[in-house]
């Protein structure tokens, strides 16, 4: 069952419109939008975008919010879900379509997007084949649509920069689309989970060489103070002075 959702839409509401299945969206979204401030203060999101006769690919890459450096990509396909569409000068009334290889994305809402025919249809075999045809009864057992914070970092990034909404801007940034390279740049939620254990594992190192390095310091430090003490602690030698001879002058 296919639950066309603009952008705006989306944001309001990503369960569809008039659906009360996500409670007080506005709390996430604000939870959300202060997570963005705070991620982009410290780091930067990039995309590049492709047009396809009259539709765009954006292709983001949102970086971690943790200490990590990885990525992961994100895409929104604007697609006409009329062709009048087309003479439009904004692509406000597009259908927009989803795709994140996020670990939180992948193993919580995938799936519900999948169903709900939401997902990039070409872009689907960046999964695994279970996290398609298996519910994600713990994650997400109501198979409901919802807030992913790298599907929603994308599309706040272009409400923030409304320039992107403008098909004479986007004409002239695009770049031509080709399917098969394409595919080839989104990495598959594999490489991705790979990259996130390597990260993972260069931290933990760093953070352990730091951990030796402070207890050789301090080590240094205690054995240095040590010895200062030491030497504080011998008397100076007392003044020797010369014994008079007691042989008699002659």
């Amino acid at each position: 069952m296919f639950i066309p959702q603009t952008l705006k839409n989306f944001i309001e509401n990503p369960n569809g419109a008039g659906s009360t299945a996500l409670g007080n969206k506005k709390l996430l979204r604000d939870d959300l939008n202060r997570r963005y401030l705070k991620l982009t203060q410290k780091k930067k999101i990039t995309v590049d975008i492709y047009r396809d006769k009259e539709e765009y690919y954006f292709h983001f890459k949102i970086p971690s919010e943790t200490e990590r450096s990885n990525t992961y990509d994100v895409v929104l396909y604007f697609t006409m879900g009329d062709d009048k569409l087309k003479y439009d000068n904004f692509i406000n009334n597009y259908y927009v379509l989803f795709f994140s290889n996020c670990p939180s994305f992948i193993y919580t809402f995938a799936y519900a997007y999948n169903m709900y025919e939401l997902l990039i249809p070409h872009l689907k075999n960046k999964y695994d084949h279970i996290v398609l045809n298996q519910n994600p009864i713990i994650r997400n057992p109501g198979e409901i649509i919802n807030y992913d914070k790298s599907i929603y970092f994308a599309c706040h990034f272009i409400q923030e920069n409304r320039k992107y909404l403008n098909k004479q801007n986007l004409n002239t940034m695009a770049k031509p689309f080709n399917n098969k390279q394409f595919n080839d740049i989104i990495r598959h939620s594999d490489k991705i989970i790979i990259e996130t254990k390597k990260e993972n594992n260069r931290i933990h190192n760093e953070k352990q060489q730091l951990k030796e390095k402070d207890v050789k310091r301090n080590k240094l430090a205690r054995v240095t103070n040590k010895i200062s003490k030491t030497i504080h602690k011998i008397e100076p030698m007392k003044k020797i002075t010369p014994r008079k001879s007691n042989i008699n002058k002659t």
